[in-house]
């Protein structure tokens, strides 16, 4: 059997491991998830501004079509949940509204599918950090001075006896690089190696470990020294070495410690990516196989997962490499009109020709308060590299500026600090399936069972009505038949933003018994933890110095916040009438949205009047309403003066129409359309507030004869004993808000007496190549901008990434 560039013999072992790899490489196909934000400080009150990209492998994902964000505190605490639908690029945009409620301190935005909540392990994290309305009087303290170091011997043990490869990292208390040397010491204190950091606080040396015991030492300014105690040298073991130099093949090789070596006289090598095996081969010293070349033209790019085993299949030793071979599409940029005057035109052009269609955004920012360029995270490093290892890493965007040996020797050197995140050789051996508590989502559903009121039993042959209507008014009626099992299913529902859903069940057989509802609940309602893994402190203290021009923007930005935050208020030469609000009003503001604000007659439902039913009180208080017996069926005959002769019209039980919207009143329940029989159960002393439309005002409704619209107490149920519709609040797709772009041009007296501060000047998610593949930027400046840094990001429906950032002077 020909696996990679070896020929081998069939072997049991090696034949299992390569069968199940395949299987759970079909089987459990893996998503990621890259979000992009704007920057990585704001101020509270501030918008995020965020693109996302979801792929499977390396190209746009076609089995995920909902991708859930939200942002942890440094506690866990989900502080802010949304929902969002891919479109056929398998992308989305939107933002993020900072609450003033947030506190200073730093926050994880994380991104993911539900299929992605399988393995963990994979969801998208990116810290940032708030200044919050407390930044101002927070005191600031500075945690002692702290140096942490761990170690990384190559393939994973440090053996006696065999030259081998140690590498380490160094972190100060906020989890940030340290540049420094270590200086190696044996058990009897003689200096026999030391190392630089090389970088991002990373380094590497090389020693044949002769003892047991190994200690660092990094010396400080002033005398002061601290000593870190190395990896314990085994006795015995495997040495994996990998050298990845060359940019057509790299090459494997394997040692073993001269006690008990004839435990390992043949092992096999394995390498895989994502799951999808690339090479196998079996090395054996006894015939002088120690060494594997492994080509790499044809594989695609990201990481490689080398593991030795022995002949049972037991990992020995495993090394991360990685593969260079990715193609990432750089756009040009031609400055057509550039302005580095307060509040000029910049007109530029995005030219990349050639181009398959592509989800693009491109974001322009002040480049004095984001500095940094190209080393951040981008599309290409979260895809190809920190969704497929353990661990933070720094500036993962500097590993992608290009492919040069100094470049590719300090990315290798990370992949020997960091773990892979998928899956252990032993559960592919053992055939070991993942739990799967998460679907593919393909659309937002509605999900439940319906029993008989107070009981467990299901009932098989009825249907749940919903009428689930938008903030915006919109309103959709749908019937979900029930099955055998008594469970029922609303696909694709119509949901953006939050919604409310009134629900009611129907027994086919007994259509008065009222019935239960239970709802499985949904990823997006029951999110309200969640574990983030450990992140660097992002509060660089600029605040306290405010040498940079973002600490100024920061701080200015904050004095704003502080002075709104106060009880004083300044409004100058600005004249204020008050109103006194009534209880009718503050009962408005509680109940009515402002769709239903206006109307004819607002009246309150005031208890313990001795109302027999609620027609009594609207016979009352309603000037020309005539309510009169009940008629059989139940629904109460009810007239306006004006429309004498004329039924009430509303929602009957089975979903069609009383009067109907041309020909009669329609009646509301907490804003919901509902039939008379729904009404006629109500208790007086359930309702809050009433309001009543004629004329005009009913025609918004549809509602030609008029519309009464009923709100009932908060927290209280109606008519229990009694079949009804059911209210509750459900949160839906994210509403997106597009980002204001200032133009000076027709607006030349925008911010006339403000100072134009803005950090991003040009965001558009959305960004549009013609037929020759080029786009236009136009934007105006701000006051103080006179550098700008530009981002450009995407990826095409081939998986081809597009990616270019430059300061532009």
């Amino acid at each position: 059997m020909m696996v990679g560039s070896w020929l081998i013999d069939p072997d049991p072992i090696q034949e299992k491991l390569i069968t199940h790899l395949k299987q759970w490489f079909e089987n459990y196909p893996q998503e990621k998830v890259y979000l992009q934000m704007n920057r990585q400080q704001f101020t509270s009150g501030e918008q995020i501004w965020i693109k996302g990209w979801c792929t499977f492998r390396q190209k746009p994902s076609f089995l995920s079509r909902i991708v859930y964000v939200d942002v942890v505190d440094e506690k866990g605490k989900v502080v802010d949940k949304s929902m969002y639908r891919l479109d056929s690029l398998g992308s989305f945009y939107g933002h993020i509204d900072i609450a003033r409620k947030w506190k200073s301190g730093n926050y994880t935005l994380r991104g993911y599918t539900a299929w992605m909540l399988n393995q963990p392990d994979y969801i998208f994290h990116q810290p940032f950090f708030v200044y919050g309305e407390d930044e101002v009087s927070k005191v600031k303290t500075f945690p002692a001075k702290k140096l942490q170091v761990k170690f990384f011997p190559e393939g994973g043990q440090w053996i006696a006896g065999v030259e081998s490869k140690m590498a380490f990292v160094v972190v100060d208390e906020m989890g940030m690089p340290v540049n420094t040397t270590l200086y190696i010491k044996d058990a009897a204190g003689r200096e026999v190696a030391n190392a630089a950091v090389q970088h991002q606080g990373m380094g590497v040396f090389t020693l044949t470990p002769q003892q047991e015991n190994y200690q660092a030492e990094i010396r400080l300014a002033g005398g002061a020294s601290f000593t870190y105690p190395l990896p314990t040298v085994q006795p015995e073991g495997i040495q994996l070495t990998v050298i990845n130099s060359s940019p057509s093949r790299m090459f494997v090789s394997v040692q073993r410690g001269s006690k008990g070596s004839e435990k390992f006289p043949r092992l096999l090598v394995m390498a895989h990516m994502s799951g999808q095996l690339v090479y196998s081969t079996y090395l054996d010293f006894d015939e002088g196989l120690t060494t594997a070349p492994i080509l790499k033209k044809n594989l695609p790019a990201g990481i490689m997962q080398i593991t030795v085993m022995d002949t049972l299949g037991t990992p020995l030793a495993e090394r991360l490499a990685f593969i260079e071979n990715y193609d990432i599409a750089k756009p040009q940029l031609l400055l057509e009109k550039k302005q580095a005057e307060k509040r000029s035109e910049n007109n530029w052009q995005l030219s990349l020709p050639g181009i398959d269609p592509a989800s693009i955004s491109v974001l322009v920012n002040d480049a004095a308060i984001d500095e940094k360029i190209g080393v951040e995270n981008s599309i290409a490093s979260a895809l190809l590299l920190t969704s497929d290892i353990k661990g933070y890493v720094q500036e993962p965007g500097f590993y992608f500026q290009n492919k040069q040996p100094e470049t590719l020797q300090k990315l290798d050197l990370l992949m020997m600090v960091h773990g892979w995140r998928k899956f252990t050789w032993k559960q592919i051996l053992n055939n070991e399936a993942p739990v799967l508590r998460y679907p593919i989502e393909s659309n937002l559903q509605l999900k439940g069972k319906v029993t008989k009121s107070d009981r467990t039993e299901v009932i098989k042959d009825g249907k749940v009505s919903f009428i689930i209507k938008g903030e915006d008014s919109t309103t959709y009626l749908i019937d979900a038949i029930l099955t055998d099992k008594g469970e029922f299913i609303v696909d694709s529902v119509p949901i953006r933003n939050k919604s409310t859903i009134s629900y009611m069940a129907t027994n086919n057989r007994k259509e008065n018994l009222v019935a239960d509802v239970n709802f499985y609940p949904s990823l997006l309602d029951t999110l309200e933890k969640a574990v983030i893994p450990t992140q660097p402190n992002l509060d660089t203290m600029v605040l306290a110095n405010r040498k940079s021009q973002l600490a100024k923007l920061l701080y200015s930005q904050l004095q704003v916040i502080d002075t709104f935050s106060s009880q004083a208020r300044y409004l100058g030469n600005v004249t204020v009438t008050a109103k006194k609000m009534t209880r009718v009003d503050s009962l408005q503001k509680v109940y009515v949205s402002s769709f239903f604000e206006n109307s004819d007659q607002t009246l309150e439902v005031v208890n313990d009047r001795g109302y027999i039913n609620i027609w009594q009180f609207l016979q009352r208080e309603v000037p020309g309403l005539n309510v009169n017996p009940f008629e059989p069926g139940g629904v109460q005959s009810v007239t306006f003066n004006r429309f004498s002769g004329m039924v009430l019209g509303s929602m009957n039980e089975d979903g069609s129409m009383t009067g109907g919207a041309d020909d009669g009143i329609m009646f509301f329940l907490n804003e919901i359309p509902v039939p008379t029989s729904i009404i006629d159960a109500l208790n007086p002393d359930e309702v809050a507030l009433v309001k009543i439309y004629k004329g005009a005002l009913a025609f918004s409704f549809g509602a030609n004869a008029g519309a009464i619209s009923l709100y009932t107490k908060k927290g209280r149920s109606y008519s229990s004993n009694k079949k009804q519709f059911v209210n509750f609040q459900k949160q839906g797709y994210a509403v997106v808000r597009e980002f204001y772009q200032v133009d000076y041009q027709r607006t030349p007296d925008y911010n006339k007496n403000v100072t134009d501060k803005r950090a991003t000047l040009y965001w558009n998610p959305r960004f549009r190549l013609d037929s020759t593949g080029n786009g236009r930027i136009r934007f105006f400046n701000t006051d103080l901008c006179k550098e700008w840094k530009i981002v450009v990001q995407g990826i095409d429906r081939k998986g081809r990434m597009i990616y270019s950032e430059e300061r532009v002077k």
